[in-house]
């Protein structure tokens, strides 16, 4: 019965989308300062909201979007993707930036889809289970998001491999020990969880060795847990869960970012738990980690 008592829910949630989507865009460009309304002659799916005195932004795109995903998560869609948006206002032209600017300047987030989407970054690949690596622009001041069309031509993975060395050139600061083999990373630089994605230079350095691989999660922008896989991994994977969503919630610093749990061996990345749209746990016991279970379990 419980099937189908959802579908009338949803339902309800689509009928009422377009609302939400325009009342929810007005509020978060409120937040930066910036009064926003419906222009005149447009509504429903054609809905333009004018932001400032000319500032034009047809919401058209975002809620068709939004209509074929997931409609629990439309107030954080919706704030990232004005976030984008304003941002983008904001930011010197990237597409000014000189060769050498770029250089110096590129770095890549490891983010959420969503995020991706509301800066029109379609050149985002899945790399760490649900999250994209996004190519950024690293100014004194703030970030700001590369999208597709502010490339200009450039070969974003030739970016992203710059903008990652550039990341793990930061210093990492000590691992500290939060609970028997679990280590956290806790870091200033909005960096910090991305550096997951050089995980073969963490091992070994700031965190131990881990031969079998390495559990770990991002719960926020400024934090990375791991934990080496070794007899007690069961006991581990329960733990880390529990640090990972206790950690990845809305007043964490940038808000979450992940509540899963990820694998890595030898440079390869499995998301092996995460919280299912129920509320409940699910651990995945496949792939490299189904392996390593059962040699273990031996």
């Amino acid at each position: 019965m419980a099937w189908f008592k959802k579908k009338p829910t949803d339902l309800e949630r689509l009928a009422g989308l377009v609302d939400e989507v325009r009342e929810t865009a007005i509020g978060r460009f409120a937040k930066h300062g910036l009064a926003a309304r419906v222009q005149e002659g447009t509504s429903g799916l054609d809905t333009v909201l004018v932001v400032g005195d000319s500032r034009i932004y047809p919401l058209y795109y975002l809620t068709t979007h939004l209509m074929s995903g997931d409609l629990s998560d439309v107030e954080q869609y919706v704030s990232a993707h004005v976030d984008g948006l304003v941002d983008a206002d904001n930011a010197p032209d990237v597409r000014a930036l000189s060769d050498a600017d770029w250089l110096e300047l590129v770095r890549v987030r490891l983010v959420p889809e969503y995020v991706a989407h509301g800066v029109q970054a379609r050149y985002a690949q899945q790399t760490v289970g649900e999250l994209v690596v996004v190519i950024c622009v690293d100014y004194p001041t703030h970030l700001s998001y590369v999208s597709d069309a502010a490339l200009g031509g450039r070969d974003p993975l030739a970016l992203a491999a710059l903008g990652l060395a550039s990341v793990m050139d930061e210093p990492v600061p000590p691992a500290v020990e939060i609970d028997p083999g679990i280590w956290l990373i806790d870091d200033e630089s909005p960096y910090t969880a991305t550096k997951a994605l050089g995980m073969a230079s963490l091992v070994g350095g700031v965190l131990p060795a881990a031969p079998q691989g390495v559990l770990f999660g991002l719960p926020h922008r400024h934090a990375l847990l791991a934990a080496p896989v070794g007899p007690e991994v069961v006991q581990t994977v329960k733990t880390m869960m529990s640090l990972i969503i206790g950690s990845a919630v809305d007043s964490a610093p940038g808000g979450p970012l992940s509540t899963s749990l990820y694998y890595w061996h030898e440079g390869d990345f499995e998301r092996v738990g995460f919280v299912a749209d129920d509320g409940g746990v699910h651990i995945v016991a496949a792939g490299r980690f189904g392996e390593v279970l059962s040699s273990l379990g031996d």
